[in-house]
């Protein structure tokens, strides 16, 4: 099969790999169907096979998987005993549908127990062999926090024949993250999908409007591809050696797993997403698991701080331990509301503090009171932050400053909230609404004597970053893959350029409203 595949896109990037399948449309039927317990037995080995084949610091983030299906195993076989149709009984048993990875093990379960063959993972050698672009009937934020590295882009099912799918998107939280590790996501229709050969040679394209999926190339076009991706990296190393004394903003990395890279020039970590560190365990995970996963980034990060937000759910952030889809609260309410986890989170955050630079970042705050009632809880050592998301917050920011140690603004629910959009999707990336709030919040927090970070798709972008700067923010955060970019893009630019570029942005565009201050 030599041709290319038009597709939508869903992240950035280019790469180049082999076709790994792993959804179950792509298994062929074996002879005998098992039984559920013979199914169980196969799907562990399955799991197993897969993290024999790949890398030690590769395989563990597929070991949750293993570890749920451990967790569900007796009550599989207990309903199984009881006379329950297997197939109901698995997805019973999986009903949350809250990770990818239980999703993915309920598609290896069905698939043992309606007698179909799963894939194969095969190790090679080499610089570029062991590539793989993955092949799937989805992608979630979750699936894209637990990939190996092996993995250099994905190519997933989109059915609109039902109507538009609202869970994908260039500004969904998996696009983010995929953007942050330089992911590349395509969208193909599943027919297309379904027609790529399992191993085919594939070479991925995907530009902001659409996407291109190379398969089976010719010899050359295919080793040009590989070259291009190391050429493309070494430009990512020297830009990223960039120095930005001059403009006094510290360029920080927003991480959303352990196993993430803090890249050189990043100058810590501005942002962790604990809820989807942990997004693949089944349950609260203990103090221990929290300290650890802490101590793995702040070893990474050569002695910068690291801004550890609390888990962030409500909304489109389904956290199952936090409560269900009908609780309403969202934030730092939502974990209020569960003081045993937050409790425990937060001793975890202070037992890292006592050999790294760490510090807590309390989402969707919405008031200084809130802040106050997680310091009660909290060890007096622990320097707490607000993550300012929505307008009311911005209005209450001279008193929430003053009860936190530091301000953050999440820029994606903050524009998404000021301009009325439904979801954090399509976001334009400097609305001047938004920058005027922005302003607001940086002032109101030097007022009280706060340093403010940026973060969000607003300072991973050129322009955003520049206008960062021009409004005064003390550090930005972004995703790993933008860090030498965007350090590229402050280095040829002057703090008073900055600033007229953000006048501009608020008063030639839409003039402020009567007694509004513009950025100086």
């Amino acid at each position: 099969m030599d041709g290319v595949l038009r597709g939508v896109s869903g992240a950035d990037g280019f790469a180049a790999g082999r076709a790994l399948r792993l959804d179950r449309a792509a298994r062929a039927p074996s002879s005998a169907q098992l039984s559920l317990r013979e199914a169980i037995l196969g799907v562990r080995r399955d799991l197993e096979r897969l993290l024999a084949a790949l890398p030690p610091h590769e395989a563990d983030l597929f070991a949750p998987e293993l570890h749920i299906l451990g967790e569900i195993e007796p009550n599989l076989l207990a309903r199984d005993a009881a006379g329950e149709a297997p197939e109901q009984v698995i997805f019973a048993e999986t009903s949350c549908g809250c990770t990818d990875l239980v999703i993915d093990l309920r598609e290896r379960l069905l698939g043992a127990v309606q007698g179909t063959v799963g894939h194969e993972v095969h190790a090679h050698d080499g610089r570029h062999d062991a590539d793989r672009v993955l092949l799937t009937d989805f992608v979630t934020p979750s699936l894209v926090a637990f990939l190996p590295r092996q993995v250099v882009a994905v190519v997933a099912a989109l059915d609109t024949s039902a109507g538009p799918r609202r869970d994908v998107g260039r500004g969904s939280h998996a696009a983010i993250l995929a953007r942050g590790r330089e992911l590349p996501i395509a969208y193909l229709s599943p027919r297309l999908l379904a027609s790529i050969p399992g191993g085919a040679r594939l070479v991925v394209e995907v530009t902001e409007h659409d996407a291109r999926i190379h398969v089976d190339p010719g010899d050359d076009v295919f080793e040009a591809a590989q070259r291009r991706v190391d050429d493309e990296e070494r430009e990512r190393l020297r830009a990223a050696r960039e120095p930005l004394d001059h403009l006094g903003i510290a360029v920080r990395v927003n991480v959303a797993s352990a196993h993430d890279e803090i890249p050189p020039a990043a100058e810590g970590v501005g942002l962790v997403r604990t809820e989807m560190m942990f997004s693949g365990s089944p349950g609260v995970p203990d103090e221990v698991e929290q300290v650890a996963a802490i101590l793995r980034i702040a070893s990474k990060a050569r002695g910068g701080p690291v801004v550890v937000r609390l888990f962030d759910a409500g909304g489109d952030k389904p956290v199952p331990w936090l409560g269900d889809e009908a609780d309403p609260s969202r934030g730092i309410a939502r974990l209020l509301a569960h003081p045993e986890v937050l409790a425990t989170q937060l001793r975890a955050l202070a037992r890292a503090m006592e050999r790294a630079d760490v510090r807590v970042l309390l989402p969707f705050v919405e008031s200084a009171g809130q802040v106050r009632a997680v310091r009660r809880l909290a060890p007096p050592e622990l320097p707490l932050g607000a993550m300012v998301e929505t307008p009311d917050a911005v209005a209450a920011i001279e008193a929430i400053a003053s009860a936190a140690d530091f301000v953050s603004i999440g820029t994606n629910d903050l524009t998404a909230s000021a301009l009325g959009l439904e979801r954090v999707e399509h976001l334009p990336v400097a609305h001047p609404r938004v920058l005027d709030l922005v302003r607001r919040v940086i002032a109101g927090a030097h007022a009280a004597g706060r340093q403010v970070t940026i973060c969000g798709e607003l300072a991973g972008d050129e322009r955003g970053a520049r206008l960062a700067v021009g409004l005064g923010a003390d550090a930005i955060s972004v995703a790993p893959a933008r860090v030498a970019l965007i350090r590229r893009a402050l280095a040829r630019t002057t703090s008073e350029a900055c600033r007229a570029e953000a006048r501009a942005e608020l008063e030639t565009q839409h003039p402020p409203e009567a007694g509004a201050v513009t950025a100086t």
